[in-house]
């Protein structure tokens, strides 16, 4: 995949860069991995005069049924506080993961299952943690 460089979001008196790199593997016909990497700087939505730079790495695994598919991977992130100009106060650093499991088979031509369980935790500013079960119908029209 081709990696992108983006400087055009300004914040404050910098720039603010935006870098993606990802790459899609198939192993054989019933297999495939994806990951990626990705780097962004924005304003932060909390804290007055300062912004964020989060990483984050995302990988996940994949095998293609007889009828549906089933994945399962993980998202790291972090994320660092950095002043911009006077601030009132710091905040933590996030670290952030989530593990995730999915299962995808077509039900009629134009419409799909879905389910999905994920357990994520987060420490920093904010510690907790959450397992989430979710089961739907796709459809399209």
């Amino acid at each position: 995949s081709n990696p992108v460089l983006v400087a055009d979001r300004p914040w404050e008196d910098g720039v603010n860069l935006f870098l993606r790199l990802s790459a899609d593997y198939r192993i054989d016909e019933r297999w495939s991995w994806r990951t990626s990497i990705h780097y962004d700087t924005v304003t932060s939505p909390v804290a007055a005069n300062s912004a964020v730079a989060d990483y984050s790495i995302y990988t996940s695994l994949s095998r293609q049924l007889d009828y549906g598919s089933v994945a399962g991977g993980l998202t790291y992130s972090t994320s660092d506080y950095e002043a911009t100009g006077a601030t009132t106060g710091g905040w933590d650093a996030g670290d952030n993961l989530r593990l995730f499991a999915t299962y995808w088979r077509p039900v009629r031509e134009w419409l799909d299952f879905r389910a999905m369980l994920e357990y994520a935790t987060n420490e920093g500013e904010r510690d907790w943690s959450q397992w989430v079960f979710g089961i739907g119908l796709n459809a399209r029209f």
